[in-house]
């Protein structure tokens, strides 16, 4: 596995944990060359919780939509977790929250604050700081005072 700091094409497995029932798992390597450490997942083929998500819809505030891609939700909560205490498998539980309150939507489309409000709920139960982290970037908030009566 190519480490995503210096690109060496060598790295170490230190830790390696199933996630979702077996369907896919997390492992965290170090670099060989420079010593970083780094997470990757690995899935096993498609499940059939992930079906709804494959045909699931975000509507955008512009209007328009585009396919949901569990991906961007990922590396969101990812980085509004980057500078907590937040372990990897803490963050992968507010993921794992979402994505079942996608899948509950049964390929409906999903309004992005509706998507943003399930993300910071399940942030809140994780970290306050990082939910509110998350709310700052990916929320939208008409004035200041909405914002902190929202985090509060």
């Amino acid at each position: 596995m190519k480490c995503p700091k210096c690109h060496h094409e060598r790295s170490q497995v230190i830790d390696s944990r199933s996630m979702h029932d077996g369907s896919s798992k997390r492992r965290r390597r170090e670099c060989e060359s420079c010593g970083h450490r780094f997470s990757t997942s690995e899935v096993y083929g498609l499940h059939a919780n992930d079906l709804p998500l494959l045909s699931s819809r975000l509507r955008k505030r512009g209007g328009h939509e585009e396919d949901f891609d569990s991906n961007k939700l990922r590396v969101s909560i990812d980085r509004a977790c980057r500078r907590r205490k937040v372990d990897a498998a803490q963050a992968e539980e507010a993921f794992d929250q979402v994505l079942q309150a996608v899948r509950d939507r049964r390929g409906k489309a999903i309004d992005v604050d509706d998507l943003a409000r399930w993300t910071f709920k399940a942030l809140l139960q994780v970290d306050r700081m990082a939910a509110t982290s998350y709310a700052a970037s990916y929320m939208e908030w008409d004035t200041p005072e909405e914002f902190f009566r929202y985090t509060k």
